[in-house]
């Protein structure tokens, strides 16, 4: 399948850790029409994607204050799905409430 970006919200998972950062970047486009504190929320949410993201990156950030997920080994994988759950439990009503402020603004 050739992806185009015309297809992303067709193809894009709510669990994958970008997808849920992209909530922020959805939001900033339309920041003078959304609730501030939807804009705030997809904000933080995409912090702790970030967060997550990183720790499971192949850089020590350890001196910067983030532990490494050692995703090389069972127990490293196991965390970061854990985590990864999390992430994609805490942006559902993050997701409803930036679709709905489309919807709003587009008429629907």
């Amino acid at each position: 399948m050739q992806l185009e970006r015309t297809l992303t919200a067709e193809l894009d998972q709510p669990a994958c850790i970008h997808v849920n950062m992209d909530l922020y970047r959805f939001c900033y486009k339309i920041a003078p029409w959304i609730e501030s504190e939807i804009l705030a929320d997809a904000f933080a949410l995409a912090r702790s994607a970030r967060e997550l993201d990183m720790r499971a990156s192949p850089y020590d950030l350890t001196e910067f204050g983030f532990e490494p997920i050692l995703i090389e080994t069972a127990d490293g994988r196991a965390q970061y799905v854990r985590l990864q759950r999390e992430i994609a439990r805490l942006a559902e009503p993050v997701r409803g409430r930036v679709l709905k402020a489309y919807q709003v603004i587009r008429g629907y």
